[in-house]
């Protein structure tokens, strides 16, 4: 038995968070890590999918002169969507959930999560969330519907739980 370590507890917590709020307000929507296995498939399906990973992250000191610190992480948000309307719903629905957010220690038994326990709370300040629509400077009927309609959504986050 063990506890995963910050940026992976992180990653889970923010993809466990998104994926309450997504299901609870539209359908036919993934969450997760990256794209799922069977992208191939998942690209044939009308279906947006969301990607939330943790990138880099920078480390404040919790007072002059001490070892104790705070992660302040950027994490990036991917959307594929399966339209242009659906991916600028997507873009605000997200931005507005944005907010205070419970992070967990994960527990791992024999390779599998098997419970968490609320460990701290990643806070976002307004004016540090950023989207941008993504253009592969491409012709777009040359690309799958989830790549003409991809919008990212990136922030830093403070995780107020000293290491």
């Amino acid at each position: 038995m063990g506890i995963l370590r910050p940026t992976r507890n992180l990653e889970y917590s923010l993809i466990e968070y998104f994926t309450t709020e997504v299901n609870a307000a539209w359908s036919d929507v993934t969450v997760g890590y990256a794209f799922p296995e069977d992208s191939a498939t998942a690209l044939t399906r009308p279906k947006a999918i969301i990607c939330i990973r943790v990138s880099d992250t920078n480390y404040l000191e919790v007072e002059i002169g001490s070892q104790l610190r705070y992660r302040e992480p950027l994490i990036i948000i991917d959307i594929f969507a399966s339209g242009d309307t659906q991916r600028k719903d997507l873009k605000d629905f997200i931005t507005s959930k944005l907010t205070s957010i419970t992070y967990y220690e994960y527990i791992v038994t024999n390779g599998a999560i098997t419970s968490k326990i609320a460990a701290g709370k990643i806070t976002i300040k307004p004016s540090d969330i950023k989207d941008v629509l993504i253009n592969l400077n491409v012709d777009k009927n040359s690309l799958s519907t989830q790549d003409k309609n991809r919008h990212r959504v990136t922030t830093k986050m403070k995780l107020n739980k000293v290491e």
